[in-house]
């Protein structure tokens, strides 16, 4: 029986201590080597990405789950809902 969560996250990109581009490139790369329906979560401090990953999140249609703002860091959860 598989417990996992329906939210797990299939990939963790930890982004701290980097900045924009940086944190973008990364998702796009990820989305290329995700399967469909993969959730990707991210891990960054910088506030330019903590902007920019949702609106990318929204121009490529995909799912954007969760964000949270914990202790000067932020984590963004998407959902691979189509191929890019």
């Amino acid at each position: 029986m598989n417990n996992k969560s329906s939210n797990e996250p299939n990939v963790v990109i930890n982004v701290v201590g980097e900045v924009c581009p940086v944190p973008l490139i990364r998702f796009r790369k990820a989305l290329r080597s995700t399967p469909l329906n993969a959730i990707i979560e991210m891990i960054g401090d910088d506030e330019s990405s903590r902007r920019e990953i949702p609106m990318a999140v929204e121009e490529l249609r995909l799912s954007l789950i969760a964000v949270y703002d914990e202790n000067g860091k932020w984590r963004i959860l998407i959902k691979k809902t189509r191929n890019v």
